[in-house]
C-alpha cells in the first residue's frame, strides 16, 4: 500500500480505509454490521497488526479526520484503542471473574473494591480520546456499577478477592487506650504512595497496573 509516513492526510485516510476493508473481507465477505462479536475481534486484531507492521503513527489530528471522514465506521475507536494505555487492561480482564480494584475516588481518597467484572470498554470521554469503563458487580451488591478511569488516573487490579487491611494501610494510630483510639490518615488526596504501599503489603503481583 506504500509508505504511509510519506503520505498526505487524504492518502493516509485512503490507506486506513483499505486496510480495514481488507481485514474485514479476510474474515468474512460482508459488512461490519453483520459480523459476529468474535469476527469483529479478529478484524480488530488484523487491523492493529497492519498498523504495527507498517509503523503507523496515530495522532489526534488523524483520529479527528477519521471521525469526520468515516462517521459510521469503527475505525476511529480501533485507532484510539490501538494507542490507548488501557488496551493491555482489556486484554487481561475476563468477564465474570473476581477482581480487587484499587484506585482513587473523584475526591482523591483510596478505594478498594471486591467485585466481579461484567464488562469493559475503551471509549472517548469529555476532552479525552480514551477512557476505560469497567462494568462490575461489587461483593454483596445487587446492581452492576460502572467505574470510569481517565488517562491520567492510576489503577491496580488484582486477580481474585484479595484481603487488605485498609484501616492499617490508611491510618496511623496516634493514641489508643481503653477509652478511645485516635487515628490519623497517612495520605493526602491523590497520594501516590498509597498504591505503592498497597503493592508492598500484598504478597501477590497485580494483574494490572496503569
Amino acid at each position: 500500500m506504500g509508505n504511509i509516513k510519506s503520505m498526505n492526510m487524504v492518502e493516509k485516510l485512503d490507506w486506513l480505509s483499505e486496510s480495514l476493508v481488507t481485514a474485514i473481507t479476510n474474515v468474512a465477505y460482508t459488512s461490519w454490521e453483520h459480523l459476529s462479536d468474535e469476527q469483529k475481534e479478529l478484524v480488530k486484531v488484523a487491523f492493529h497488526n497492519d498498523l504495527k507492521s507498517n509503523d503507523v503513527e496515530i495522532t489526534d489530528e488523524l483520529i479527528k479526520e477519521v471521525k469526520k471522514e468515516f462517521p459510521g465506521s469503527p475505525m476511529a475507536s480501533m485507532l484510539i484503542e490501538y494507542i490507548s494505555k488501557f488496551t493491555k487492561v482489556t486484554k487481561e480482564l475476563k468477564q465474570n471473574s473476581k477482581a480487587t480494584i484499587v484506585k482513587f475516588d473523584e475526591f482523591g481518597f483510596p478505594v478498594i473494591l471486591h467485585t466481579v467484572i461484567k464488562g469493559f470498554e475503551i471509549e472517548p470521554y469529555a476532552q479525552y480520546n480514551d477512557s476505560l469503563v469497567i462494568e462490575h458487580k461489587p461483593k454483596q451488591k445487587r446492581k452492576v456499577w460502572e467505574t470510569r478511569v481517565l488517562p491520567y488516573e492510576e489503577l491496580m487490579i488484582y486477580d481474585g478477592w484479595v484481603d487488605i487491611d485498609t484501616d492499617k494501610v490508611m491510618h496511623n494510630i496516634i493514641k489508643s487506650d481503653e477509652y478511645v483510639t485516635i487515628k490519623q490518615s497517612k495520605y493526602r488526596c491523590f497520594d501516590k504512595s498509597f498504591l505503592s504501599d498497597i503493592k508492598g503489603l500484598i504478597n501477590q503481583q497485580p494483574l494490572i497496573i496503569v
